[in-house]
């Protein structure tokens, strides 16, 4: 039992403490994300005096991003680490495709990811979550995709399992917009590991089991 009591502890313990470097980028363009790149505080990010955000806007190819911000959540609210598309609004002037996409290096989580997205659209959108021992940007290791997502208004929310790489990674969100027609796309979309919070409620149903366990034995 005392080695049982060691392995909750340890998670318990797990849970409360995620870490991440701070070396966000986005990407953004019509054959991939990797046709712009702007790296936190570098040349194109409009948001440069803040680390962990990266303010960034323009046209490319028939597409003008109107407004869009990535956001490490750790490193802008003292949280456990995440990922934040955040307020990105679209415009297309005829019909085609564009890639948009949030990655940071140095990564250390190991626990499950809270994945959701809500947005609106006049063509379709494609959402995908990518984890990657290799600890390069935009590495290509999907571990949960949306699916084509469209009818105007779409959303989804769903928690996804981490690869469980234990040393140094990178995390990305990559999203898909297709038009058809000259249209309009906004969305945001969140990848995010559960607050402390969430994690101590977590360990304390674990202790509270181990305790219950431990008390059949007894008798």
């Amino acid at each position: 039992m005392k080695r049982w009591l060691t392995v909750i502890i340890v998670s318990f313990v797990s849970l409360l403490f995620v870490n991440s470097a701070n070396a966000l980028m986005i990407g953004y363009g019509t054959n991939s994300v990797n046709d712009n790149l702007i790296n936190d505080n570098g040349s194109g990010d409009s948001a440069s005096s803040t680390t962990g955000l990266i303010g960034f806007f323009g046209s490319v190819g028939n597409w003008n991003i109107i407004t869009g911000t990535g956001v490490n959540s750790q490193a802008i609210y003292s949280s456990n680490f995440g990922l934040d598309l955040n307020s990105i609004t679209i415009n297309s002037t005829e019909a085609g495709t564009i890639y948009i996409g949030i990655s940071e290096i140095g990564v250390s989580n190991t626990l499950p990811y809270h994945f959701y997205a809500g947005g609106t659209t006049d063509g379709t959108v494609e959402i995908s979550l990518l984890e990657d021992g290799s600890n390069v940007y935009f590495a290509n290791n999907v571990i949960a995709n949306s699916g084509t997502l469209g009818g105007n208004v779409f959303g989804f929310d769903r928690y996804v399992n981490s690869d469980g790489i234990d040393t140094p990674h990178s995390v990305s969100m990559i999203v898909k917009i297709s038009h058809t027609k000259p249209g309009s796309t906004s969305f945001n979309i969140v990848a995010s590991v559960p607050e402390p919070s969430t994690a101590l409620l977590m360990g304390l149903a674990l202790l509270g089991l181990f305790a219950v366990g431990r008390k059949k034995l007894l008798n």
